[in-house]
């Protein structure tokens, strides 16, 4: 997350890092990320294969696909925080 903590309306990015242990590539990998209630999806990076209306809650799906051995990589998405919702949020 971008944000130690946050207040009503503002946008937070997560930022999701996954490896590889193994040697062999891992293959039809999938990430699915479920939005806490209180944290509307705005965008990702890389586009999520499955994702909620924007301004929606709901989950972020990644299709990632092969997944080298032994490689770090990370993928992305943008949330608000619900008008709704009590601040601050840490």
């Amino acid at each position: 997350m971008d944000k130690t903590f946050a207040y009503t309306g503002d946008t937070l990015t997560y930022v999701l890092s996954y490896r590889n242990f193994g040697a062999a590539s891992g293959s039809s990998v999938s990430i699915v990320d479920a939005l806490p209630a209180d944290l509307f999806f705005l965008s990702s990076n890389p586009a999520a294969a499955t994702h909620p209306a924007v301004g929606a809650n709901g989950s972020v799906v990644f299709n990632i696909g092969t997944v080298p051995g032994l490689v770090n990589t990370a993928a992305a998405a943008r949330t608000r925080r619900a008008p709704w919702a009590r601040s601050p949020w840490w």
